[in-house]
């Protein structure tokens, strides 16, 4: 099987975890860094033929259209910053390359409806980065809840925390700024939990929710923020009304605190994380041993020297694309008799970011918002009337 040519767009903090994960994979090189910074792309060069002996260097770029007309390049990773990751999305699938893009997908539901589009018409694998849904802990609640094995689900509580100080926003001039990271909060640092949610219950139908910002003062998007999301009843798996309630900080004195309580008519259980569980009183004795044993699970994965501040689940997710490519062009595409099944598609994580856009328009409209989102529900200058809702 030969290696894929992988170029990887964007070789900021994101972009050195996606050369780190596939550098360190079979079946896949980092074959070409771009980024406008050529200084960047060089140093991150540099660190990877360090730390992988038997890698070739990757050639630099400092623009994506160097990607575009390379037969070479395979397939394609999008590290760009939020509001910058439609349009090379659009190049790599109209260019037949495979594509997978950092969360969020798009900052407004016009580029979220242009990539869903590109998506659906595409001959190649397109994913996006929710490695969370990677985590065996995780594949088991999503198996159980989906089963019934658990009762029917009540209510999930998510009360996330996590710290972004003045120096975080500084460092990058996107960062902070509505137009260009979409928000803060919710569709940078709270979206992955709130995606796992997502991923347990489904496709919500309905969300209200509050924006403020209250702590970090160099910013306009939000650093609190208040609300819920629900569902439509009839499904097995959820009581009539289920309800996931949401609150999220981003507080100068916490840590990283991605707490879920998932409360069910059997008991309920609670998550750190995607990776720990911290209380649990539902299931039967066969099913805690199932439990623990999700959370013992190895996944084998390599381990990445220098790649410390992320959990393995990157690496995890990149390892799926890869087999997905590779089956694709042994002829175990979509439209084959026997389709490569990835566990995150690119439609999956769609529903996440609509969701998070539809949390602003409530934020807005200072009314409840029913999904899917319509085009021109959340247009690019409901940014203005959004900095009027956050507290100063």
């Amino acid at each position: 099987m030969d290696a894929l040519n992988v170029a990887v767009i964007g070789c900021g903090v994101i972009g050195r975890v996606h050369a780190w994960s596939l550098a360190a994979l079979a079946g896949a090189n980092p074959t070409l860094l771009v980024d406008i910074r050529r200084d960047r792309a060089e140093r991150l060069a540099a660190d990877l033929v360090s730390a992988f002996p038997g890698l070739a260097k990757p050639s630099i770029a400092v623009s994506a259209d160097a990607v575009w007309g390379r037969a070479d390049i395979d397939a394609v990773t999008i590290a760009l910053p939020h509001y910058e990751h439609r349009e090379p999305f659009e190049n790599a699938v109209e260019a037949r390359k495979a594509v997978i893009c950092e969360k969020p997908y798009a900052t407004s539901m016009q580029d979220l409806i242009r990539m869903r589009a590109a998506a659906d018409a595409a001959t190649v694998p397109t994913m996006g980065v929710f490695q969370h849904r990677y985590s065996p802990l995780a594949r088991f609640i999503h198996r159980s809840i989906r089963s019934g094995s658990l009762g029917r689900v009540q209510k999930v509580e998510i009360d996330f925390a996590c710290r972004r100080d003045e120096s975080y926003y500084d460092s990058e001039q996107w960062r902070g700024v509505w137009k260009t990271e979409g928000g803060s909060l919710l569709i940078n640092q709270a979206i992955h939990t709130i995606d796992l949610a997502i991923f347990f219950l489904g496709d919500p139908a309905w969300v209200s929710g509050r924006v403020e910002r209250r702590w970090v003062p160099n910013i306009e998007t939000e650093d609190w923020a208040d609300g819920s999301f629900g569902y439509e009843p009839g499904c097995p798996w959820l009581g009539p009304e289920a309800v996931v309630s949401l609150h999220a900080e981003n507080r100068l004195d916490a840590g990283w605190q991605p707490r879920m309580v998932i409360t069910t008519d059997a008991g309920s259980i609670e998550l750190n994380g995607s990776d720990t569980v911290t209380s649990c009183s539902v299931g039967d004795a066969d099913w805690m041993k199932a439990l623990d044993a999700s959370c013992r699970e190895d996944l084998r994965l390599p381990a990445l020297p220098g790649k410390s501040d992320y959990s393995d689940l990157h690496t995890a997710q990149f390892r799926d694309f890869i087999a997905w490519v590779h089956a694709t062009r042994n002829g175990s595409g979509p439209e084959s008799a026997d389709p490569y099944e990835p566990w995150v598609g690119f439609s999956g994580g769609s529903i996440t970011n609509e969701l998070v856009l539809a949390f602003y328009t409530s934020a807005a409209k200072a009314a409840r918002v029913i999904l899917p989102l319509e085009r021109e529900q959340y247009p690019i200058e409901m940014t203005a009337r959004l900095a009027n809702v956050v507290s100063e």
